[in-house]
C-alpha cells in the first residue's frame, strides 16, 4: 500500500511540466501521495511551488487556474486539519468544499472524514 504511493510520488515528480495542465495534475498527484505518506513538509513546499507557478502563468486557462487555486486552498485546510484536528478547522474545510466545485473533492472529503476531531 505505502510502496504504491512512494512509486506514484516518484513518477509524479518526473513528469515534464510543459504546460499548466501537466503542472497542476502532476502536482495534485504528488500532493496526494505525499499526504498519504505523511510527508507534510513536502506538501507545503509543493503547494508553495504550485501557487508561485500559477501566479506567474498569465496566459493559461482561467478556469484551470481558478480550479487550481481552489484546490490549493482546500488542500492547505486539509493539512491544517490533519495537524490540528479541531472542529473549527473541520468547519472551514467543509465550508470551502461545499462552496467550490473543486477537483479532487472526493479524495479531500474522504481524508477529512478519516481525521478524528478532538473537542
Amino acid at each position: 500500500y505505502k510502496s504504491n504511493f512512494k512509486e506514484c510520488k516518484m513518477y509524479a515528480g518526473k513528469v515534464k511540466k510543459i504546460n499548466t495542465y501537466y503542472y497542476f495534475n502532476s502536482s495534485k498527484l504528488f500532493l496526494q501521495s505525499c499526504f498519504e505518506l505523511g510527508s507534510l513538509e513536502e506538501c507545503y513546499a509543493e503547494i508553495k511551488r504550485l501557487q508561485e507557478y500559477l501566479r506567474l502563468q498569465k496566459n493559461s486557462n482561467e478556469t484551470l487556474t481558478k480550479y487550481a487555486h481552489e484546490f490549493c486552498l482546500c488542500f492547505i485546510l486539509l493539512l491544517r486539519l490533519n495537524e490540528n484536528p479541531v472542529s473549527n478547522n473541520y468547519i472551514k474545510l467543509e465550508f470551502e468544499l461545499n462552496k467550490n466545485g473543486i477537483g479532487g473533492k472526493t479524495w479531500i472529503e474522504k481524508k477529512m472524514k478519516e481525521i478524528k476531531i478532538s473537542n
